[in-house]
Formats: C-alpha cells, sequence, structure tokens
C-alpha cells in the first residue's frame, strides 16, 4: 500500500511539473490532482491503522507491552513544528526514529497521522 502511495505521488508529481510548464496552466486542474490524492491517502490511512490495530488485537499482553513501548520511543524522537529542527522534513527526529515510526503506523513519516514525502502540498 505504502509503495503504491510512493508511485502515485510520483505520478502527481510528473503530472503537476507537465501542467504547470503549459503556457495556459489552470490551477484548479492542479488542485483537483492533490485533492484525489488526499483523499486517497486519507482512505489508506484508515486502512493502514485498521491493520494495525488487528495486529495488535493478536498479540499477547507482553508483546502489546513492547510495541507500546517502541511507539512511544518513536513519538520522542518526533520533533514538533515551530521547534528547532523542526518544520517541512524535520519533523522526524533522526531516520532511524521519525521514518520507521512514522511509517510503522501507516503514516506519511510523521508519526503516521499526516504530513509526506515528496510530493506537493497546497494548503500544508
Amino acid at each position: 500500500m505504502l509503495r503504491e502511495r510512493q508511485h502515485r505521488r510520483e505520478a502527481l508529481q510528473d503530472k503537476a511539473k507537465t501542467l504547470l510548464a503549459r503556457p495556459d496552466v489552470e490551477m484548479r486542474e492542479l488542485n483537483a490532482l492533490v485533492e484525489a490524492e488526499s483523499a486517497a491517502s486519507v482512505q489508506e490511512d484508515r486502512q493502514l491503522r485498521e491493520l494495525w490495530l488487528n495486529l495488535n488485537d493478536a498479540l499477547d499482553d507482553a508483546q502489546r507491552r513492547q510495541v507500546a513501548t517502541l511507539l512511544n520511543e518513536q513519538l520522542q524522537r518526533v520533533v514538533p513544528e515551530g521547534r528547532p529542527g523542526g518544520g517541512r522534513g524535520g519533523e522526524r527526529g533522526g531516520e532511524k526514529g521519525g521514518e520507521r515510526g512514522g511509517r510503522a503506523m501507516g503514516g506519511h513519516g510523521r508519526g503516521g497521522m499526516g504530513g509526506g514525502p515528496g510530493g506537493i502540498s497546497i494548503g500544508g
């Protein structure tokens, strides 16, 4: 699912470059592409969280505690926006923590709840 998302975002990037290179560029076309990507990402995030919850349900108490500890460690590495090292792409406190931790929860590399590697973003 995450590989498909990355391929889709790369295709969006290519389409955006093509649109923006046209002399008669219409920004609403670009917005429609971005909105479609955003909607697909929201749906995938829901599916991935549900998969993780199903996996969690299959664990015993000791395994659940290990997962909770790991996730807590990952969250400790996330640098909040507006802080030194924060901002776009700076949310990851380190490749080991932020990147892997964000993807582990089915997100875009920001703790699993939003943002995104690569691609374009209009309005946040």
